[in-house]
């Protein structure tokens, strides 16, 4: 049975490693938040250009519509207008 002086050493050791790892990933992260903070400004980008896309889509289908609303009331006087000429 391992002696309690053994089990302090390697408690120690293990507290020593995990300090070691905790300071080398302090010491990682600055260079992955200017990383981070490089690909969220690409990402507002993106998403500044896809909504402008999204409005001028928005603004294309409305104009759309209003034609196919307004080239449907044509089209039911033009079969209106046929409709009486047959009938007639």
């Amino acid at each position: 049975m391992p002696s309690i002086d053994e089990a302090q050493a390697r408690l120690e050791a293990a507290l020593a490693r995990l300090e070691q790892a905790i300071a080398a990933r302090r010491a990682q992260a600055p260079a992955a938040d200017v990383a981070l903070v490089g690909e969220v400004e690409g990402l507002r980008d993106e998403c500044s250009a896809l909504r402008e896309r999204l409005a001028n889509a928005e603004a294309r289908h409305a104009r759309l519509k209003g034609s196919m609303t307004a080239m449907g009331g044509r089209l039911d006087a033009a079969i209106s207008e046929l409709d009486s000429l047959v009938e007639g």
